[in-house]
């Protein structure tokens, strides 16, 4: 308590005493450690705020967990997903389960734009396009194998690797949107 303030330590002689402050001091300490503590209210406020804007993340494994991580991008109706696409990705999934995949997405108005190496699943997506709410750019597979796939939808960033068997939501707007930015750049550098 001696070190709080509310008492004060003396010496008579050789004799240590401890002496309480006046309730009228004590009420003064108080009253300055209120007003210290609202002055660095507004930091100590910031740095709680500062721990809930972190990125969420969640991982799914298997086939079944990508899947759902797809099915996580329908859940924003009258939108668009825009990504990197893998037909490394799409052939781990049965043609039922991508065509099932397509027929919400269209019902729910989700627009898709995608850049995909050129492979047979690229050229079958490119074909479709008009009739699946997709615009499709191709990019050589020789120089971009992608084995992975990124999409963008909402604040969330996906990211699927068939190798490792699953999927990760990183929810973010900041990183969202600078993932969409990076490829509306790409999108405009690539011809028709």
């Amino acid at each position: 308590m001696t070190q709080e303030g509310f008492i004060q330590e003396t010496f008579q002689g050789k004799k240590r005493k401890f002496v309480a402050l006046e309730p009228r001091e004590l009420k003064e300490l108080l009253r300055k450690r209120e007003n210290l503590l609202n002055q660095i209210m507004p930091q100590l406020l910031a740095m709680g705020n500062a721990s809930t804007v972190k990125p969420k993340i969640w991982t799914q494994q298997g086939k079944e967990g990508m899947l759902a991580v797809y099915e996580d991008s329908l859940n924003y109706p009258d939108s668009e997903v825009v990504g990197w696409a893998s037909g490394e990705v799409i052939k781990l999934f049965s043609q039922q389960e991508c065509d099932d995949y397509i027929q919400k997405r269209i019902k729910k108005k989700i627009m898709q734009t995608l850049i995909m190496p050129s492979d047979k699943a690229s050229s079958n997506f490119a074909e479709n396009n008009k009739y699946q709410l997709r615009k499709t750019k191709i990019v050589d597979f020789e120089e971009y194998p992608f084995k992975i796939e990124i999409n963008m939808y909402a604040n969330r960033v996906a990211i699927f690797s068939v190798k490792d068997k699953m999927a990760v939501i990183l929810e973010s707007e900041p990183i969202a949107s600078a993932m969409r930015m990076i490829f509306r750049m790409c999108w405009k550098g690539l011809p028709e």
